[in-house]
C-alpha cells in the first residue's frame, strides 16, 4: 500500500497584504481594447483579490513509496494565498487544487533517491535546465521544481496579474528563508528565478519571455 508523504501546516498572516496598483494606463487600455473586454473585468477582480485575507501554508512533499521503501528527498515550500476555495474564480491569488497535485507528481517522478531511479528518468532529471511556468499563480509548482532538478539554471514564473506575481515572489522569499534555516546546502544551490507578466496571446509578452530563456553552451537548441 502506498504511504502518502504530503503534509501541510497552516498559520494566518497577521499583517494585511499590500494592495498593488497594476491597472494599465490609457494608452495600454486602447491597445488592449480594455473598455468593455473580459480582460478589463479580470483586472478589476484581481485588484479586489489582493485585498483579501491570506493564509501562509507550509507544504512538505516526499515521494509516495511502497511500504518499507526509502522515500528519498523531502521538499519544503512556503505558500501564501487567499484563505478560501477558488471555486469558479479565475485568480492566481488562490491556491488551486491542481497546484499541490502537480507538485506531488513532480516529487513522485523525480524525487526518489538516485539508487531507485531508472536510467531514463535520471537522464530526464539531469537534462532539465530551464522551467517556464504558465499561469504560475502562487508559484507552488515552480518552488518545488527548483529544489528537484540538480542542473536547473533558471525558473521563469509567468502570470497575467502583476499582483499574483508579487505574491509568488513573496512565496519564493519565504521558502528561501525557511531553506536557509533547515537545509543551507539546498538553499545555496537554488537556480535563478524571475517573475514576468504574460498575457494570453500577447505577442510582445511572449517575445520578452523567450528572450529570457538561456541554454547550455553545448545544447543551444534544447531547453
Amino acid at each position: 500500500m502506498h504511504q502518502s508523504q504530503f503534509r501541510e501546516k497552516e498559520s494566518h498572516e497577521e499583517e494585511a497584504v499590500l494592495a498593488v496598483d497594476f491597472l494599465p494606463d490609457e494608452d495600454e487600455n486602447s491597445a488592449r481594447n480594455c473598455d468593455d473586454s473580459e480582460a478589463c473585468h479580470a483586472d478589476i477582480g484581481f485588484m479586489f483579490d489582493s485585498e483579501n485575507d491570506t493564509l501562509m501554508r507550509s507544504f512538505s512533499f516526499s515521494p509516495n513509496t511502497m511500504s518499507g521503501e526509502e522515500s528519498g528527498m523531502t521538499i519544503n515550500v512556503q505558500v501564501q494565498s487567499i484563505d478560501d476555495d477558488p471555486g469558479a474564480v479565475q485568480s492566481g491569488h488562490y491556491l488551486w487544487p491542481a497546484a499541490p497535485a502537480l507538485a506531488q507528481h513532480l516529487v513522485d517522478m523525480f524525487g526518489c533517491s538516485s539508487a531507485k531511479e531508472d536510467a531514463e528518468r535520471s537522464l530526464v532529471k539531469e537534462s532539465v535546465h530551464n522551467v517556464l511556468e504558465l499561469g504560475a499563480g502562487c508559484g507552488l509548482a515552480s518552488l518545488v521544481a527548483m529544489q528537484i532538478f540538480p542542473d536547473l539554471r533558471q525558473v521563469i514564473l509567468t502570470d497575467h496579474d502583476p499582483g499574483t506575481l508579487s505574491l509568488s515572489e513573496e512565496n519564493y522569499d519565504a521558502t528561501c528563508e525557511r531553506l536557509e534555516e533547515t537545509d543551507a546546502e539546498i538553499a545555496a544551490k537554488l537556480p535563478l528565478l524571475s517573475f514576468e507578466r504574460l498575457g494570453w496571446g500577447e505577442k510582445d509578452d511572449i517575445a520578452d519571455i523567450l528572450s529570457l530563456i538561456t541554454y547550455p553552451d553545448d545544447k543551444s537548441e534544447s531547453c
